[in-house]
């Protein structure tokens, strides 16, 4: 009984993850900073697909300065586990973003986690590789 009551938890914390999931990319997309900042935990550990590390200061920073700026996000894929208070999301996206004056198109894995405290979720992590195609 604890087990199934459990899983029904989790397959509704699955549908909140998947629905925060969705809005994190169009924030990213409509350059919504200020949502991003309540979505992203003050712990966030950021790993982009070229390996280079940002916390969330300094990835908020870089979307304020239009260091880089997303022009658009194909998400696909998207499986989430929740175990508990943490989720784990996977999933592929194809992602246009300018860096620069140049546009870049990256096809990639990702990796995210959030966590939960009370109501509210919040994006701990992400990390991205880049797929050959």
């Amino acid at each position: 009984m604890v087990a199934h009551m459990e899983a029904q938890e989790a397959n509704g914390f699955d549908d909140v993850v998947r629905a925060l999931e969705a809005r994190r990319w169009d924030c990213l997309v409509e350059g919504d900073i200020d949502a991003l900042e309540d979505l992203f935990d003050d712990e966030l550990a950021y790993t982009h697909s070229n390996g280079s590390l940002d916390t969330k200061a300094s990835y908020l920073g870089h979307l304020r300065a239009g260091t880089f700026r997303y022009l658009s996000a194909d998400v696909a894929d998207v499986e989430v586990r929740v175990h508990g208070t943490t989720a784990v999301a996977t999933g592929s996206a194809r992602v246009v973003t300018t860096v620069g004056s140049a546009n870049l198109t990256s096809t990639l894995r990702y990796t995210t986690t959030w966590t939960r405290s009370g109501q509210s979720w919040r994006q701990v992590s992400w990390h991205a590789c880049p797929v050959a195609v």
